[in-house]
């Protein structure tokens, strides 16, 4: 497979966050930046920079300790994702549809509620991940839904991919009751959410948002806050349009160079380089 814009952009930053520059004058005076190569060990990070960083992963360790979340819908994403919280320290409450399914979750530290208003009842936040608009709008409004114990102090944050307007549907009910609400669907499909690796695309509280950053670090390795509720059902939107249009050309230009009489093999040799 070859590899991403992002993937080569990635490769790009590190090479050059890791050269050193020199300034030195020419012969005519003139100032000269010049290049080295990769850093040495005496451009490690000081012995105070890394104590820092460790205070900080305790900081961490002990809001995840504390931290007890409810997770809705355990279909390949959702599974993945509240396995990552658990096995990373979280005390995580599951419910889904079909309840069989909570079982794994169980067997290793999960708690099970049979309704999505029994999970908001008990936990301070709550993530969503479902099959579509229908199911998200569902468990929010239907009978022992989530309205039903939503209040002030509760957070719901639906990672499901639904449209805005469904997105801005659900944070006027949940704000309405007095609970917070922040939209989060990824990128990514189960191979990233299953390695933790998967990109959040956030927005609605941002108080919300800053509280669910222990959990997004576990699930993505890297979250962004898009600001109102909407931009990130439609930042998910345009990402899938633009990675469509990649798969397209990409797969065109195979037949292209076949038609050429030009091998794939070398082709993708030539685009990974």
């Amino acid at each position: 497979m070859i590899k991403s814009f992002a993937q080569m952009q990635n490769e790009s930053n590190f090479r050059e966050q890791n050269c050193k520059y020199f300034n030195f004058k020419d012969d005519n005076g003139s100032l000269i930046r010049k290049r080295s190569g990769f850093v040495t060990f005496s451009d490690q990070p000081s012995l105070s920079t890394i104590i820092a960083e460790r205070e900080r992963e305790r900081e961490r360790s002990r809001r995840v300790r504390k931290m007890e979340v409810g997770f809705l819908g355990l279909g390949i994403m959702g599974k993945a994702m509240s396995m990552n919280l658990l096995k990373n320290g979280f005390k995580v409450t599951v419910w889904n549809r079909t309840l069989s399914k909570c079982d794994e979750l169980v067997e290793h530290g999960a708690s099970v509620c049979e309704t999505p208003a029994e999970v908001i009842k008990k936990c301070k936040y709550t993530i969503a991940m479902l099959s579509d608009p229908s199911a998200a709008l569902s468990v929010v409004f239907d009978k022992d839904g989530v309205l039903e114990q939503i209040c002030e102090g509760k957070g719901y944050i639906d990672m499901s991919t639904v449209d805005a307007e469904t997105s801005v549907k659900i944070n006027e009910a949940i704000t309405g009751k007095g609970g917070r609400f922040v939209e989060g669907p990824v990128s990514g499909s189960k191979k990233p959410a299953e390695d933790g690796q998967l990109i959040i695309l956030a927005a609605g509280d941002k108080a919300l948002f800053e509280e669910s950053i222990p959990a997004f670090d576990v699930l993505g390795k890297k979250s962004f806050f898009l600001g109102q509720v909407g931009n990130g059902a439609k930042m998910k939107l345009i990402v899938n349009m633009i990675m469509g249009s990649m798969m397209n050309a990409f797969s065109e230009g195979l037949v292209l160079a076949d038609k050429s009489g030009l091998s794939s093999n070398t082709l993708l040799d030539i685009l990974v380089r």
